[in-house]
């Protein structure tokens, strides 16, 4: 029956055939060299968290209001290891983008709880005003008293909101479409993007879960404890400090 319908779609629809055997093909080659390995060990062990986390909120009714979030930020997760798998990078670095604005508002509930009523409640235009992720990073910033440029979440934030624009130039690593040149370095910048991700969310659901404000410093005994993950972070940004330099040189 499979091969029928690969055939039937070989003659009707030649490029969309086409399409599907070059995704399947980096499937079976991500696989090979990621499938069961360290990295999506530690990945699949964060979004367990996130899942038990998000049934967890649900018991609770101070915490219920961000089930959503927490719902959304493992959707984004799972959508970009889905894409990781079948060389979307674009797909997964919009993901990304997506996540990081669940990061920005779990944060933003914890340093202004009533916050997070107004987010359910304002209307939508006040809300995008009130809430839009600019704001949420400036009302950190001046909390944390962070330089008003220049920081490196802004950066990473203009990054993967001017790659969903049509530019003149698109990166190597996230253009649109398939890639399917499975190029370690930039498949380890990619992972590296998920981990990171990762941790900031499992961080911030972890200090909701737990009463723990964002000025308590975490330690050993209050920090989650999640041994894989921990080790797949550890290696996704070991992997990327390998390739940054040999990238450097080669450009």
């Amino acid at each position: 029956m499979e091969n029928l319908l690969r055939q039937k779609m070989i003659e009707d629809c030649p490029r969309i055939a086409t399409l599907l055997e070059s995704v399947e093909r980096n499937r079976i080659d991500r696989l090979s060299i990621y499938g069961s390995g360290a990295t999506l060990r530690g990945i699949d062990e964060a979004l367990r968290y996130l899942i038990e986390a998000e049934s967890d909120f649900e018991k609770n009714a101070e915490l219920r209001p961000l089930k959503q979030l927490v719902a959304r930020a493992v959707a984004e997760l799972e959508t970009a290891v889905y894409a990781f798998i079948c060389g979307f990078h674009a797909v997964l670095f919009d993901s990304m983008r997506a996540a990081m604005e669940v990061e920005f508002l779990l944060r933003d509930f914890l340093l202004w709880p009533p916050h997070l009523s107004e987010w359910f409640d304002l209307p939508a235009r006040e809300r995008y005003k009130k809430f839009k992720p600019a704001k949420l990073r400036e009302r950190y910033r001046k909390w944390s008293e962070e330089p008003s440029t220049g920081s490196q979440e802004s950066k990473d934030y203009s990054m993967h909101s001017e790659h969903l624009h049509v530019n003149p130039t698109e990166s190597h690593i996230d253009h649109s479409g398939l890639n399917d040149v499975n190029e370690p370095g930039q498949l380890r910048v990619c992972l590296a993007e998920i981990t990171s991700h990762t941790g900031k969310l499992i961080i911030l659901v972890h200090r909701h879960m737990n009463g723990l404000p964002m000025d308590v410093q975490l330690t050993k005994e209050t920090a989650p404890t999640l041994p894989l993950f921990d080790d797949a972070w550890s290696r996704s940004r070991m992997g990327v400090a390998m390739w940054l330099p040999s990238s450097s040189a080669s450009s």
